[in-house]
């Protein structure tokens, strides 16, 4: 396991996680700084989480790229990005006390839209680590 590369991907998942809160899609949100007191606990859920996600995402991708077939390992992605994203919204609904939490409405009230969030949070969280690839895999 090379260190290196793992800081890397695990500040890819730090700005997606970022980039979904400004968006409005994750709670607490770094939007306003008017309450400068909660700010470093807020960070520390980011960090957290992202510690989390990173930690799957790495084994979630290192069991997509050993995949030779490119329809199994596609698949697999698919599959990796809603396993990434569910374990967000499982925090979510069983509202764990140290992490972020999902705004499971934010694109609406229709009975896909949990569902879509799910997956465009996963996605590039679990892109991070099947594309980065620095120096190649051997």
């Amino acid at each position: 396991m090379k260190i290196g590369k793992l800081l890397i991907q695990g500040v890819c998942v730090f700005i997606v996680v970022v980039a979904f809160s400004l968006a409005g899609a994750i709670t607490p949100q770094f939007t306003s700084l008017s309450n400068l007191v909660n700010l470093p606990f807020d960070l520390l859920l980011y960090i957290i989480t992202v510690i989390i996600l990173t930690t799957l995402g790495y084994f979630l991708g290192v069991g997509i790229k050993a995949v030779k077939n490119n329809i199994e390992s596609l698949g697999l992605a698919y599959g990796g990005s809603f396993v990434v994203g569910g374990i967000l919204a499982l925090m979510t609904v069983l509202q764990f006390p140290f992490s972020v939490h999902l705004k499971l409405q934010w694109l609406g009230i229709a009975w896909y839209d949990p569902w879509l969030l799910i997956f465009f949070i996963g996605t590039p969280i679990i892109l991070a680590f099947v594309v980065t690839d620095l120096g190649g895999s051997k």
